[in-house]
This record gives C-alpha cells, structure tokens and sequence, in this order.
C-alpha cells in the first residue's frame, strides 16, 4: 500500500461481534485507524487517530461499522487499519492489511 497523500480521505468498515457480556469482556471490539503503517508492531493505542467501537451492549449479534479519517497534514503519511478486541484472558486479535480508498482488503488473522 502506498502512502496516503494531504487532503486523502482512508475508508474502513469491519462486521464486528463478540460473545461475553460487558462484565465478561470489558474490552469491546473496536475498529481502529493508526498512524503507523505495521498495525501487529504498535501493539498499544498511542497511534490511534481514528476508532469506532462497537456497541457494549450487544451480544451475539454482528454490527457493522465504519470509520474514516482524512489526512490533513501537507505530506503523505503512512497509515494502517486494524480490529482490536480482548477476552477476558487478555487475549487480543489484530487485522494485519488494511485498506486505503480500494487499494486493498482488510482482512483478520487469529
């Protein structure tokens, strides 16, 4: 994927879901937009620019969610997409490609 030129906009929607309660799974899946081209190396949130979270209350249910984030910055910049979610264990799944405009497909590994 090439770098994301000034006034470009980066597109990304995720069907998201998780199976526990919000007491069971207090980290809700969320769909995120990060500052860093290598999502699986920036494993804390300190690059996040954009994230839509899914709605807690919802339990075995899909919600599809979407999220933009358009660079404003007077360079091209690099960045990544992935869906970050937690089970109580503390266990955590990052999508490893991304997608910019329809340059590619986001897709999840385990």
């Amino acid at each position: 994927m090439g770098p994301l030129e000034p006034g470009e906009v980066l597109r990304a929607s995720a069907w998201l879901r998780k199976n526990r309660t919000t007491a069971e799974m207090p980290y809700t899946p969320r769909l995120q937009i990060l500052s860093h081209p290598s999502p699986h190396l920036s494993i804390y949130d300190d690059a996040v620019v954009a994230e839509k979270v899914m709605d807690p209350s919802k339990v075995n249910e899909w919600e599809y969610v979407t999220l933009e984030y358009e660079n404003t910055t007077d360079s091209a910049q690099e960045y990544s997409v992935r869906v970050k979610t937690r089970a109580g264990t503390g266990n955590v799944w990052f999508t490893l490609s991304w997608m910019v405009v329809n340059r590619a497909t986001i897709f999840m590994i385990r």
